[in-house]
């Protein structure tokens, strides 16, 4: 006696997972650009405020500089110059910024933001 089974769905089961990383790098990119954005609108904000750098928000930027890597930070330009003093502080001025914080703060959303697409890339 022999015994048949249909595995015709766990053929079509396997060419599914097999383009599963390539859909979870995609989501993921999606991910990180819109965790980018966030994280530069905090910093924007963290860096606002502050007596005599009124532009120093304006030169907060973020770049893609790799398939799942993105930039976030000040521009060396105008007063983002400046921003070196403000995070790391001088001789005459202790540090009063974070360039931390707004990531720290996006972290758990960020791991969480991945996850679900990990899940939704490999089982739909």
């Amino acid at each position: 006696m022999s015994l048949r089974a249909d595995t015709s769905q766990l053929l079509a089961l396997e060419v599914d997972f097999s383009n599963a990383p390539g859909r979870i790098v995609e989501r993921t990119e999606t991910v990180l650009d819109r965790a980018a954005l966030r994280i530069q609108r905090g910093m924007q904000r963290d860096a606002s405020g502050h007596r005599y750098l009124k532009k120093l928000p304006r030169t907060v930027g973020r770049s893609r500089i790799g398939l799942l890597a993105r930039e976030i930070g000040f521009d060396k330009r105008g007063q983002g110059n400046l921003a070196n003093i403000l995070v790391r502080g001088s001789v005459n001025n202790a540090p009063v910024f974070s360039e931390t914080a707004s990531l720290e703060r996006d972290i758990p959303r960020l791991v969480n933001d991945i996850a679900d697409a990990a899940e939704k890339s490999v089982l739909g």
